[in-house]
């Protein structure tokens, strides 16, 4: 199987399996799948496609125009740990639930990765209190 420039993980659509796992290793679980990383996971929001991308320092929520609805950014800092230092949500989608999900990408993508974070953005320091499962990438202040 090849895979898309820039692109490390495959996903697997058989039923009952999906991956997020190297070269797509199966795994069975009732829970959707995250998307690879670097890749784009659609999202329906009435007549429009949004297209949610993880990139190395940042994970944005783009519509079908592609204009960026929201994002969160996390660029490493002089110590090697990741700096959550910005989200941001247009107005037309405040409300929905899509800080929350890019939070939860972010945290996904930087523990996958094996990078420690921090959290000086206040939003994403309220997330990490309201979701301790992601406690184990935060660094002790």
């Amino acid at each position: 199987m090849s895979l898309p420039p820039g692109v490390p993980f495959a996903l697997l659509r058989a039923p009952g399996v999906c991956s997020s796992l190297p070269l797509g290793i199966p795994t069975l679980h009732k829970r959707t799948p995250t998307p690879p990383f670097g890749a784009a996971w659609p999202v329906k929001r009435g007549e429009s496609v949004m297209n949610m991308q993880t990139e190395d320092d940042k994970v944005v929520f783009v519509n079908d125009r592609g204009t960026v609805m929201g994002r969160v950014s996390f660029p490493m800092d002089d110590d090697g740990v990741a700096n959550f230092n910005e989200t941001y949500v247009e107005p037309s989608e405040r409300g929905t639930g899509l800080a929350g999900r890019l939070m939860g990408q972010a945290a996904r993508h930087l523990r996958f990765a094996g990078v420690k974070a921090r959290a000086t953005c206040s939003y994403a320091q309220r997330w990490f209190q309201k979701n301790p499962q992601y406690s184990d990438i935060l660094v002790a202040e």
